[in-house]
């Protein structure tokens, strides 16, 4: 099944099956599992049953493709795309070349089965993320299975080590090593993920939840919870819906929308906004793990990547976005895409 979708602004879209977001135009920032992120077109997304996606700034459309067990069940190592171990599984489109993109033509053209995650597990084996060996990332992704396959039962690392049958110290090594963190800290990451997802999304009383994500005591969910999110669960269920209303981004976004040919400077926007520059970066980078410069450079190539497209003059296109002079422009989407306008043209 595939579908187009535009998303409206902090709507949540909860995903039942497992389903493949390619993110066709666009960009902004986005939230996944209370994490968010901030990226620009020519993504693919991955996200798993009970994942989330909402958007919190910029427009995308989004080619959606969800996919059945059974198909899957044929993929081997699908669990590489969708068994997230940190952060968010997704592919990024390049034409470097120690990267392939076989399957984005199934994509565009609205065909996507199994075979198209095949050649994605394909794509993110070359990625390496974790920069680790074949053995050591099917050991990663064991662990995880364990943790979840337990879950809420909270296993020590020798439990972990005697179900893989693998050595405890080789297990700390690579976790520390691959994903800087320690199984103690990628349990409580679970534990906390669980339990945002009942918090927020079901009506589950907080000392159910407690006791549904593994704590004899509810007192002891109540300052476990606040420690690692500077909240009480009471209070992370009824800021949620503050935070989605947050008119920050909202402005900001809406003043980059009217100012982003005239200035690229995070001291105006900050001016614009009545605040300091420091407060206005600080804000940014705490509530929504970014940056003004990510924002603004997305915007620009968006912008950019489209009116190239149109083939209207690239000196027409650096003078109105801004650029000082051609080269100017010439230079910044060199290193934000690694194509000139010239190469982007002739390529697609």
């Amino acid at each position: 099944m595939n579908s187009i979708l535009e998303p409206i602004h902090n709507k949540v879209y909860v995903f039942k099956k497992h389903s493949l977001l390619y993110l066709e135009s666009g960009s902004g920032i986005f939230q996944v599992d209370f994490r968010n992120y901030n990226f620009d077109r020519n993504k693919i997304l991955f996200l798993s049953p009970g994942q989330y996606f909402q958007l919190l700034s910029g427009s995308f459309k989004i080619r959606l493709y969800e996919f059945s067990d059974q198909a899957l069940f044929k993929v081997k190592n699908s669990r590489y795309l969708f068994q997230h171990l940190i952060g968010l599984g997704h592919i990024p489109l390049t034409e470097e070349k120690n990267y392939h993109s076989s399957s984005l033509g199934f994509l565009e053209s609205g065909k996507a089965d199994y075979s198209v995650l095949e050649n994605y597990v394909k794509d993110w084996i070359i990625l390496n993320p974790f920069r680790a060996q074949p053995e050591e990332i099917d050991l990663l992704f064991d662990i995880k299975s364990v943790i979840d396959n337990q879950f809420p039962r909270i296993p020590s690392l020798i439990e972990v080590s005697k179900s893989l049958q693998e050595n405890p110290f080789r297990i700390h090594d690579l976790t520390k090593g691959k994903l800087e963190q320690s199984i103690q800290k990628w349990i409580h990451e679970k534990i906390l993920l669980e339990a945002k997802r009942n918090i927020i999304f079901t009506n589950q009383s907080i000392k159910e939840i407690a006791y549904n994500t593994g704590f004899k005591d509810p007192n002891y969910f109540y300052r476990f919870f606040k420690l690692h999110t500077e909240k009480t669960p009471a209070e992370f269920r009824e800021g949620f819906e503050v935070e989605m209303e947050d008119p920050f981004l909202a402005e900001l976004n809406n003043l980059i929308e009217n100012y982003y040919k005239k200035s690229h400077k995070p001291s105006f926007y900050a001016e614009k906004m009545g605040m300091s520059l420091k407060t206005f970066s600080r804000k940014l980078e705490k509530n929504y793990q970014t940056n003004f410069f990510d924002l603004i450079h997305n915007k620009l190539i968006s912008e950019s990547c489209e009116r190239i497209l149109k083939q209207e003059p690239f000196h027409g296109i650096a003078f109105d976005l801004g650029f000082k002079e051609p080269n100017h422009f010439t230079a910044f989407f060199k290193k934000h895409t690694g194509k000139t306008p010239s190469q982007y043209l002739i390529k697609i």
